[in-house]
């Protein structure tokens, strides 16, 4: 994957915040969303290809933390399934990642890797 330049980060938050005003728009004036039509292919794509791709390419099993690992415990609180604890100072990934890439985009010494495909690639925020 690649990853986008400054300039295109900023354009696509500041798009994000006029469609979030949008919707803050919508629902303050309790109005209703429209329906999205789902098809048949929408319903396969969801249910069989998804599981399917979930089941075999999404699992925790590739992520890794360098010798640059502070223990500083961050990646922990940004997982947003809960699936990293602190073993010895060092996180270790459960069963039940979404590959949100929340703790490799929050390490503030960029000391999580996910196999070789994410070293000395941009992280989408450091915070």
């Amino acid at each position: 994957y690649s990853t986008p330049s400054d300039e295109e980060n900023e354009s696509r938050i500041e798009n994000a915040e006029e469609e979030v005003n949008k919707i803050v728009k919508y629902i303050v004036s309790g109005r209703k969303f429209e329906e999205h039509k789902t098809t048949i292919i929408d319903r396969m794509k969801s249910n069989s290809i998804n599981k399917m791709f979930y089941k075999i390419y999404v699992n925790p099993k590739g992520f890794h933390t360098t010798d640059k690992c502070i223990s500083c415990g961050k990646c922990e609180g940004l997982c947003p399934l809960n699936n990293i604890i602190l073993v010895d100072g060092k996180p270790k990934w459960g069963d039940n990642c979404t590959h949100c890439m929340a703790c490799i985009c929050g390490c503030p010494t960029y000391a999580i890797e996910y196999k070789n495909k994410t070293k000395n690639r941009r992280r989408y925020y450091l915070k």
